[in-house]
């Protein structure tokens, strides 16, 4: 036997995996291991984790925890985090993020750690910083569960994740039906979302007017976490462009690509550093 050979370490393989059907989009998981059992066992793991968190924050299942909530409840650490930093943000974007979608006053009252009351307000959702709080956690799990996985990458509908030594590449899609990305980007542990009219039509409101937002077809923002990515670029998608850039600029490690209306591209200025991180990324 060669001796070399022997001691040789199993060559480490970046395991693909796609589901469709997760939280109502599809999911993809990137995890990079020398062991493909282990892969799918971390792959288990993070969708049986998923379907939890679904009973918990989901807006379509009438029987979830955040649409049982009548009046004062006592909520698990999570759900939790997720409204203080709803209202958190709510607060310092001037309503231009905001669970009430249509309004965008405060939805409930913290009345201790973790106790919430639900004010009488019209219907809100979660939906603008749930689906990237559910990303967050499933990347982290399997990290500190699974830490023979190098590389982590969660991709549930868009909000992408990415943990681990090295960058990894992403592509910005395009506000058009182009094939080709818009731009290329590395991420290393940093998240991604993106929110917009170009592909999913009207869906975005103003919630301090009600009226439908159309001046930013694309918006991608880049942050620590795919929670915080999440809500920047939904409030991003309100703002004026001016207003979004300032709202990157004063959010550490944080970055923006703006499309409007006419095609024309504006970048935070940091953007251009992930574009060069991507030469290097795997």
């Amino acid at each position: 036997m060669n001796i070399l050979k022997a001691f040789r370490r199993p060559a480490v393989i970046p395991y693909q995996f796609h589901y469709e059907g997760v939280l109502g989009t599809c999911a993809s998981f990137r995890l990079d291991t020398s062991d493909a059992q282990l892969a799918e066992e971390a792959c288990t793991f993070a969708l049986d984790r998923i379907a939890d968190l679904e009973t918990i924050f989901s807006s379509y299942n009438p029987a979830s925890t955040l649409m049982q909530w009548q009046g004062t409840q006592k909520f698990p650490p999570m759900l939790c985090a997720v409204l203080d930093s709803a209202e958190l943000w709510r607060t310092k974007t001037g309503g231009a993020f905001a669970p009430g979608v249509t309004h965008p006053d405060a939805c409930w009252e913290k009345l201790s750690d973790d106790t919430y009351m639900r004010l009488n307000v019209p219907a809100f959702t979660l939906n603008a910083i749930a689906k990237g709080a559910i990303v967050d956690d499933i990347a982290q799990a399997i990290e500190v569960n699974y830490p023979d996985i190098s590389q982590i990458v969660v991709n549930i509908g868009g909000d992408l994740c990415v943990r681990g030594r090295k960058p990894v590449r992403a592509g910005v899609q395009s506000s058009d039906d182009s094939a080709s990305p818009l731009t290329v980007i590395g991420l290393c542990n940093q998240a991604i979302a993106t929110s917009g009219t170009a592909r999913r039509g009207l869906h975005i409101r103003d919630p301090r007017t009600s009226r439908p937002v159309i001046h930013a077809p694309l918006v991608s923002v880049v942050a620590q976490s795919a929670q915080l990515a999440d809500i920047l670029s939904t409030a991003c998608s309100v703002l004026t462009i001016q207003e979004s850039l300032a709202l990157i600029a004063s959010t550490p490690d944080s970055e923006v690509i703006i499309v409007d209306a006419n095609g024309h591209h504006f970048k935070s200025s940091g953007w251009s550093q992930l574009e060069q991180q991507a030469r290097t990324a795997c």
